[in-house]
């Protein structure tokens, strides 16, 4: 029975694993850039959110990671600048979070069609 359920598992895994996912393509007129913020603020519960619009009454798009996606050179309207989200959804951000482009990272449009990061 063992040898059965090992060969049922390979065969389901092999698709997933030849997904793999990849760069395709640079992502233009975006770049990384570094969240400016101390060790201890960039736990998950602590990272800042990303709104829908440039504005702090606007709705929640999404929570940032470390690394941002952000329009590049910056637009910034009312103190945030506009970024990609990974799930593709345009956010923004307060523009005093930003820190300095990052240069080990390019923004790329990834195998399954979603922005991402990759290193150079």
């Amino acid at each position: 029975m063992k040898p059965l359920f090992v060969a049922a598992a390979l065969l389901f895994a092999a698709p997933a694993l030849a997904d793999e996912m990849r760069a395709v393509s640079p992502l233009e007129g975006y770049a990384c850039v570094n969240l400016s913020l101390p060790s201890h603020k960039m736990r998950w519960d602590e990272l800042p959110q990303a709104k829908a619009e440039p504005s702090a009454a606007a709705p929640v798009a999404g929570v940032v990671q470390a690394t941002v996606l952000a329009r590049y050179p910056l637009v910034v309207r009312n103190g945030y600048a506009e970024i990609i989200l990974y799930t593709g959804q345009k956010a923004w951000i307060q523009q005093s979070l930003l820190a300095a482009r990052n240069p080990r990272c390019r923004a790329v449009l990834m195998s399954d069609g979603k922005p991402g990061i990759a290193g150079s």
